[in-house]
């Protein structure tokens, strides 16, 4: 499994969870055809690829906003969900999660080029046929995206890092001290999460009409049950 100190330039800060009324977040995202913050990243923009970090924001972050906006862009919309449908689907599930985000500096503030979230428990409700029977504390990663204009710069790898991380380091060390990860991986995604030491844990199953398998990794000296 990946450390932290693998990925140069990766961290993660852990603060408070302050949660934002959703009702709040349809005035702070951007405009529905990306607006100016994201035409800042056509290719001509970058003369070299800019410096890339990763961060844990509480649901008020001003940030937060944009990280909805790229989900919008890149999961929700090729599958003809709005933000809202998502909500819908899944009530209680925003406020239950960490949200981390990718950002990429920029002379007019920071970007959010990748974002991912980590769902303690994994409790959600969907499950994937032939799955084991999860031994321990689990927790499910959900939502991840990267920017298309930022593809072929590590950025996923860089926000699965810093979420490992933060999932297996213990409570004492500002962690969650779990057992292991999962996910509902798109088959397009399979070499991505096996690169990283994830493995298959699952049949073929269908999720929002895509092929998916279900993928795990188990903490350092994890007991696999």
């Amino acid at each position: 499994m990946p450390s932290a100190s693998e990925a140069e330039g990766v961290f993660f800060v852990i603060p408070q969870l302050a949660i934002n009324p959703l009702s709040r977040l349809r005035r702070q995202l951007p405009r529905q055809d990306g607006g100016a913050w994201h035409d800042a990243f056509r290719p001509t923009a970058y003369p070299v690829r800019p410096m890339i970090t990763v961060r844990r924001i509480p649901m008020d972050d001003p940030l937060f906003a944009q990280a909805v906006d790229l989900r919008r862009r890149v999961l929700l919309d090729p599958v003809g969900w709005s933000y809202e449908d998502y909500l819908d689907e899944s009530p209680g599930r925003e406020e239950q999660c960490h949200h981390f985000v990718a950002l990429a500096d920029h002379p007019e503030g920071p970007r959010v080029v990748g974002v991912a979230m980590l769902l303690p428990g994994g409790g959600d409700g969907l499950t994937a046929p032939g799955a084991p029977t999860d031994a321990g504390t689990v927790g499910k990663v959900l939502q991840v995206a990267v920017d298309r204009q930022m593809h072929g710069q590590g950025i996923g790898r860089k926000l699965m890092v810093s979420i490992e991380a933060f999932a297996f380091a213990p409570d004492e060390r500002g962690g969650l001290g779990l057992d292991g990860l999962y996910c509902h991986a798109q088959q397009t995604a399979i070499g991505f999460y096996d690169r990283l030491g994830w493995a298959i844990e699952s049949d073929e199953f269908d999720e929002a009409g895509i092929v998916h398998k279900r993928m795990g990794i188990r903490a350092p000296g994890a007991d696999t049950g």
